[in-house]
């Protein structure tokens, strides 16, 4: 507790939510800025949802590799979520199966 009462919060290197470079990855994405995004992705070892779907997004439309998009897609855990569904089976329409 600090001298006024409030708590002090600390963070801990171990503790972090996984979501909280979504910010990050999501304003690289919108620039534009795709190879930045997928560093920042790979950099750090946060896994969320939405990093795993804008991996799989940038390796789908910019780079064009439809395999490696639906693995990243396919490492999201939660298929319950209808967009990471729509996703996976336009890697498949792609692909022809």
């Amino acid at each position: 507790m600090s001298a006024s009462g409030v708590p002090i919060l600390s963070h801990r290197a171990g503790l972090k939510p996984i979501q909280s470079l979504n910010w990050l990855y999501h304003l690289h994405y919108v620039r534009g800025e795709f190879d930045l995004c997928e560093k920042q992705i790979d950099r750090f070892d946060f896994r969320s949802e939405y990093a795993l779907y804008l991996k799989g997004l940038i390796k789908l439309r910019n780079q064009g590799d439809v395999r490696a998009a639906l693995e990243a897609f396919n490492e999201i855990k939660a298929l319950n979520n209808p967009t990471y569904i729509k996703a996976v089976v336009r890697c498949f329409v792609l692909l022809g199966n």
